[in-house]
């Protein structure tokens, strides 16, 4: 595969150059113990989604080899395929978080599910019940949300109840 193919996001590390040192930093930033928020930006064809994809494999990379604090990241692309309400877009990640526990927590008992009428705060009740409960076993877990195409969600007069 062409790495300089504009038209797809490089997702395999071999083929991932010039980058490296910026997705190290953001990795390592966000996995700190005092972690930080960044915003990916930048021109079409600029490479951000094949930034966000490497940051989204370096994070499982870390959870496979085990490595704390654990940080679990929950990639959505927005282009293509947007979220139709809040309650979908907060679902979407709730089942991206439900798959993780799954494969590596089986043994963990359901999560509540999400509350409609208030998505953000049932997905942050839901998120702090899932930190309690990994406590004893992993030392808590925290979220990298990937969201590519960020920008759609500035459209739909939903977006407005995300906060």
């Amino acid at each position: 595969m062409n790495p300089y193919n504009y038209s797809r996001a490089v997702t395999d590390p071999k083929m991932f150059f010039g980058r490296r040192e910026l997705v190290d930093h953001i990795v390592e930033r966000i996995t700190d113990f005092d972690p930080q928020s960044f915003a990916i930006y930048g021109g079409r064809r600029a490479g951000k989604t094949s930034i966000m994809r490497m940051i989204e494999r370096r994070l499982n990379d870390r959870l496979d080899a085990g490595m704390q604090p654990i940080v679990v990241p929950l990639y959505m692309d927005l282009h293509m395929d947007p979220p139709q309400s809040s309650p979908d877009f907060f679902q979407r990640l709730l089942n991206r978080l439900d798959e993780w526990k799954e494969g590596t927590l089986g043994d963990l008992e359901p999560l509540p599910a999400l509350n409609d009428t208030a998505p953000a705060t049932s997905f942050a009740d839901i998120f702090r019940e899932l930190h309690r409960r990994t406590i004893p076993k992993l030392g808590g877990v925290k979220l990298a949300l990937l969201v590519d195409e960020s920008e759609k969600l500035q459209r739909p007069d939903w977006t407005n109840d995300l906060d």
